[in-house]
């Protein structure tokens, strides 16, 4: 049974009030990844101070929201090309794969892609396409191994807002 209240003041763990932390301290929580509550002067509300991971902020998966967008791909990419395995593949003199066959794994593997661009997972990016890339070298006759590699091109996001504000002259 919940009274309502109970998210309306942003405490830690050990019962610290976010209201009593240092604002460099709050700046070392961010970014060492750790998620905690937070409010805002004159908003109504108590939200979370980002989604991060407790990993570097260089790395891809430093942000739950990235992390979902990239699960999701895998998990699309995989589903649509899953129809080609064990298929029989157009091979070059050289065992590598035909342009036929790379136009039909990268086909298969945009469907997904193009469905999170509708969805507003993925950003337009007109190369976005171009960034589903089906190995040319790999001797696939040998190996029986099809190499792709894919670059998803994320939404941005705005964790900082600045705003400036002044008078001027006519």
């Amino acid at each position: 049974c919940s009274d309502g209240t109970e998210c309306e003041t942003a405490v830690f763990l050990d019962g610290t009030d976010y209201k009593t932390i240092s604002q460099s301290l709050a700046n070392q929580l961010n970014d060492y990844g750790y998620i905690y509550l937070k409010k805002f002067a004159n908003k109504t509300g108590t939200y979370f101070n980002s989604d991060s991971c407790a990993v570097s902020i260089s790395s891809d998966y430093a942000d739950i929201r990235d992390n979902l967008t990239i699960f999701k791909a895998i998990r699309g990419v995989y589903e649509s090309v899953l129809d080609l395995l064990n298929a029989r593949n157009f091979l070059n003199a050289d065992g590598t794969l035909s342009e036929v066959s790379i136009q039909a794994y990268t086909s298969l593997a945009g469907y997904p892609l193009s469905q999170m661009f509708k969805d507003g997972d993925l950003s337009l990016d007109p190369a976005t396409e171009g960034q589903i890339l089906v190995s040319r070298t790999e001797v696939v006759g040998s190996s029986k191994n099809i190499p792709i590699s894919i670059t998803l091109t994320p939404r941005g996001i705005g964790r900082t807002i600045t705003i400036t504000i002044g008078f001027g002259l006519k």
